[in-house]
This record gives structure tokens, sequence and C-alpha cells, in this order.
């Protein structure tokens, strides 16, 4: 009886291939590193992509704020508009009305103009347009006068 109790060439201490085995572990080293790496990079994607979604929240709601602040500041340009309107055809309707005013009118404007024009006037108001940047509020864009009922004829 040839080979034994385990049959011919079935026995592990005479036909153990030790340069299969170390390929065999190898071979099993690189797919357990392989997989690691993976998993890290899969990780690295995950907090990344975490990230991402936090920095987008954060741009939704300063878009949203941004957004809110646009239309306030176009309310207030608006009303500053309107308001810039009433006064020139206020004064273009007292001109026609009272031609003999109309030189005090013009004379008058020239010397608001010029008041206007000032470093110093234009420092204060500059700092309101930016104070209004920050926290707007249309109190100056309302109409300075009381309003009566209805118009003297």
């Amino acid at each position: 009886m040839s080979g034994g109790c385990w049959g011919k060439g079935n026995n592990p201490f005479f036909n153990y291939d030790y340069e299969a085995a170390s390929q065999d572990r190898e071979v099993h080293r690189l797919k357990d590193s392989a997989h690691k790496e993976k998993l890290e990079h899969e990780l690295s994607i995950s907090s990344l992509e975490n990230e991402l979604n936090v920095i987008s929240r954060k741009n939704l709601f300063s878009n949203a704020e941004k957004e809110k602040r646009l239309e306030n500041m176009k309310d207030g340009c608006f009303k500053l508009a309107i308001r810039s309107n009433i006064f020139q055809r206020t004064l273009a309707n007292l001109m026609q009305k009272h031609p003999e005013l109309q030189e005090l009118i013009i004379n008058e404007l020239k010397v608001q103009h010029d008041h206007c024009m000032s470093d110093s006037y234009q420092k204060t108001w500059s700092q309101w347009a930016y104070d209004f940047k920050k926290n707007p509020n249309h109190y100056d864009a309302y109409f300075p006068f009381p309003l009566s009922e209805e118009p003297k004829k």
C-alpha cells in the first residue's frame, strides 16, 4: 500500500508547498490592504460630502438673507425715487403756476445743490447709505410732510 492512510499524494507533511502558501498569504494581504484603502477612500468621500452639505446649507441661508436684504433695499430705493419724483413734480407745477417765483425757486435749488454736493454733506449721506446696507429701515424714505385729507385748491 503506497501513500499510507491518506492516499497517494495526500500526506500534508510531505506535500506542503511553501511557495504556493506564501503566494496565497501575499494575495490575501494584498486583498486586505486594497479593501482597507477602499474603505478609507469611501470614508474620506463621505466626510467631504458632509462638509459640502454643511457649506451648501449655509449658502442657502445666506442667500435667503441676501435676497431679503436686497428686497428691503429695493423697497427703500423705490420709496426714495417716489419721494424725489413728488418733489420734482411739485417744483415743476409751482414754477408753472407761479412764473414770478420761478427765479426764486431755481436760485434756491442751486443753493441746495451746492450744499448737497459739499464733501461733509456727502460724507454724512454715504455713512447713512452704508448703515442702510447693514440695517435697512425706510423711515428716511417716507414723505417728510404731513398729508392733508384733500388737496387745497
